[in-house]
């Protein structure tokens, strides 16, 4: 990790989370999650969430399901934590319209001829080993 390597300090989270090689620590995994995110993880800021969500802390659990779709992170468990954030009131309209508008900017962003059509080509052979 003294390196910086975003993908290091998510494989360790995921150790710590799941208790694989190492003593089960939501606590640890959330440090290295966090760390992960700080790196540039987006898929860190969803575990980051659920952690957060397990220990009921939902308002700041909703708040990193909205940084990873602002990120771009795209996830049908993620839209529906938003959905249901926003039905009960941990996300307000504003919070749940801007999250939406900025994760579409971010797509956009990320949208190119070749990932299309590398997009199109795992459509049409999904279970071509890669």
């Amino acid at each position: 990790l003294e390196a910086g390597s975003a993908e290091a300090a998510f494989k360790l989270g995921f150790c710590f989370r799941e208790g694989d090689g190492v003593d089960k620590d939501p606590e640890q995994a959330l440090e290295y999650f966090r760390k992960a995110a700080e790196l540039g993880s987006v898929f860190a800021f969803c575990c980051i969430a659920n952690l957060l969500y397990l220990r009921g802390e939902i308002e700041e659990a909703m708040l990193n399901f909205r940084k990873a779709a602002v990120c771009g992170w795209s996830d049908d468990g993620l839209f529906s934590q938003l959905r249901v954030g926003f039905r009960v009131g941990f996300i307000t309209k504003e919070e749940y319209a801007f999250t939406l508008r900025e994760h579409q900017v971010a797509c956009d962003e990320m949208k190119s001829d070749a990932r299309e059509r590398c997009n199109a080509l795992m459509a049409r052979a999904p279970t071509m080993a890669l």
